[in-house]
């Protein structure tokens, strides 16, 4: 579950903005730098999903692995730009990147922190469930959930209004529950549970809340 709301964490999350080298190679392979990181996360390879954001005057990208507002496939360039600009050209990007970092005390009070910067020395975020037993990730499942969901209030209101008629793939293809079977969470992307079952199922009214 925490993976799959990384990017709700990422946009809400209280960013760095310092510039190191970004330009260095980036790692194909999900490659930490603590031993943890390489033994529970190693056989993924590195996110590459993303989506750029062109609302409410702001043009940006995000991506599958947490990080943010930096073209990481066109030269690593600054990529938020305020107001929003037809041409990248000609616009000035306020922010070079971002991503979230997050930490906290295990059950021995060591504190253990996931902070990505750029990506140079490692990936700390992936795409999809962890296994709820041993918190192992699975090549397979990081790559598909390697992609950015999304879902708009007009879908939702069109659905609704339908009585769950309307389904867009957007809605039908939300990530609202794991594979039980493979020790994911039962519940993962929030929808609104209708019957109280748990189970995400559009064709049945159910939608992303």
């Amino acid at each position: 579950m925490k993976k799959i709301i990384i990017l709700t964490l990422a946009l809400t999350n209280t960013v760095l903005f310092a510039k190191e080298n970004a330009s260095l190679e980036r790692p194909e392979k999900g490659q930490g730098e603590s031993g943890m990181a390489q033994r529970v996360m190693a056989n993924c390879s590195a996110p590459k999903a993303s989506k750029e954001l062109w609302l409410n005057n702001v043009r940006t990208i995000v991506y599958s692995g947490g990080d943010m507002w930096w073209d990481l496939n066109g030269n690593n360039q600054a990529y938020y730009y305020i107001p929003a600009v037809q041409n990248r050209n000609t616009g000035v990007s306020s922010s070079f990147a971002g991503s979230a970092w997050i930490g906290g005390l295990d059950a021995g009070g060591q504190l253990k922190v996931a902070a990505m910067t750029y990506r140079q020395n490692g990936i700390d975020f992936w795409p999809g469930p962890l296994d709820t037993i041993n918190t192992s990730a699975d090549p397979a499942v990081c790559a598909k959930y390697d992609q950015i969901y999304q879902v708009s209030r007009s879908e939702v209101d069109n659905f609704v209004a339908s009585n769950g008629k309307d389904i867009t793939p957007n809605i039908l293809n939300w990530p609202g529950n794991g594979d039980v079977s493979k020790n994911q969470g039962r519940r993962l992307a929030p929808f609104v549970d209708i019957n109280n079952d748990y189970f995400y199922d559009p064709a049945n009214g159910y939608y992303h809340g």
